[in-house]
């Protein structure tokens, strides 16, 4: 799942939109499992499928948009944010996180922003996971397949892998602070 966010300036108030992007080709079971998500909150949205890239868009303003851009106004989770979490609700979005940008067979979480990157391992330390984190570049790959009409171009990621031990070792150079403010 991708997504983003914008003021609509279009409109005699200025409207918050947040939008989702899933592949109904490659991913048409997570499609179902938002489209279900979405009935289940019960606000008014739009969804439309961009027949170009085969992807199901959704699309909502209200307060729940709002309060998003407040609390995230660089789409970056906050530490503020995790610790106010409970044990439950960190499980939860480690879930979700990992269903949107994640590979559960293995357990790896890719982004484009390092932010991104270390907000996930923190939360991967909250749950109780081990992590690292590593730049790929993939500036040198070109894609071959030919059902990807919208070859973006792209530099590299951030693959985070978290681990499924009971156990971690913190080494010297290992370790970041982060200062609430």
């Amino acid at each position: 799942t991708d997504g983003t966010y914008v003021c609509d300036t279009h409109r005699k108030t200025p409207v918050d939109v947040v939008s989702i992007t899933q592949s109904e080709r490659a991913n048409a079971h997570k499609v179902a499992q938002i489209e279900s998500l979405f009935a289940r909150l019960g606000f008014k949205y739009g969804s439309y499928l961009n027949k170009a890239t085969q992807c199901r868009i959704w699309r909502y303003r209200n307060g729940l948009a709002t309060a998003l851009h407040v609390l995230f106004p660089d789409r970056v989770l906050t530490p503020d944010f995790l610790v106010a979490l409970t044990s439950s609700q960190l499980s939860l979005l480690y879930a979700t996180m990992m269903q949107g940008d994640g590979t559960r067979d293995t357990d790896s979480f890719s982004c484009r922003d390092q932010r991104r990157a270390d907000m996930f391992q923190f939360l991967c330390t909250l749950v109780g996971k081990s992590s690292v984190s590593t730049w790929r570049d993939m500036s040198m790959y070109t894609p071959t397949s030919p059902l990807m009409q919208n070859v973006p171009k792209m530099n590299g990621y951030f693959l985070v892998n978290a681990y499924r031990r009971d156990k971690a070792q913190v080494l010297k150079g290992h370790k970041r602070e982060f200062v609430s403010k």
